[in-house]
């Protein structure tokens, strides 16, 4: 299996055109005369550091982890759980996750998945594989209400399948708002690998500011489910 990433600009730019893409919330801008807002924090190898985008109106959290090696993948997996059940523990009512699957999920199962675990799903990651075992990142989210608009996926897959054919093994990542009631019994779930809360934690830093606290966050980090193939953590 090769390691790389193909990038497909005109597909990116059609599926952000007709809403099958990464949404992002933005806020109105906070006064660029007030002083800078920045968080950070750091467990183990995870660390953020975080501040107000005040042009966007959103939070910018860099997260940086180490997952070089499988003791670290299980070092920042418990990592997490820990942040989550403080989380919890401290009466949030939701945490705002990336959720990931232990092998790639059919769409039947993943929209099972969603539905018995009630989650309010912000966009997902779909794996698809050309003949040349390069992998390809799809990210696709929800319009209308529709979990998946089966006519954007089948448009996107089309459009892969013309320029660089192969097969799509399903939903390897998603990130949802998980009810807190709900925390523990996806995480313990068969099909999950680890649910990365970095997200929840930056939101967390900044709820006790009024001029923060409804800021939507932004996260840059490593993507992690390449990495768990790599190190044979999951299968194909």
């Amino acid at each position: 299996m090769k390691n790389f990433n193909l990038v497909l600009f005109t597909l990116a730019f059609i599926l952000l055109l007709f809403g099958f893409g990464m949404i992002n919330g933005f806020a109105a801008p906070i006064s660029n005369q007030e002083p800078s807002i920045e968080r950070q924090g750091q467990r183990g190898s995870w660390q953020y550091r975080a501040a107000v985008d005040r042009t966007e109106g959103r939070i910018v959290a860099d997260v940086t982890y180490s997952l070089d090696t499988a003791a670290q993948v299980e070092d920042f997996a418990r990592t997490q759980q820990e942040l989550a059940r403080e989380l919890v523990s401290a009466n949030v009512p939701s945490l705002d996750a990336t959720i990931v699957f232990r092998h790639p999920l059919t769409q039947a199962v993943f929209e099972e998945f969603v539905a018995i675990h009630n989650l309010t799903v912000s966009s997902y990651t779909l794996r698809f594989v050309d003949e040349q075992s390069q992998r390809i990142t799809i990210i696709g989210s929800p319009v209308d209400n529709i979990l998946i608009p089966q006519d954007f996926l089948n448009f996107a897959l089309n459009d892969i399948q013309q320029h660089s054919p192969g097969d799509m093994p399903g939903w390897i990542e998603v990130r949802a708002t998980i009810p807190a009631r709900a925390y523990k019994p996806v995480v313990d779930h068969d099909k999950v690998y680890l649910i990365d809360v970095s997200r929840a934690v930056v939101q967390a830093a900044f709820n006790e500011d009024a001029r923060t606290r409804d800021l939507p966050v932004y996260v840059q980090a490593p993507q992690i489910y390449w990495q768990l193939e790599d190190l044979h953590l999951i299968s194909n």
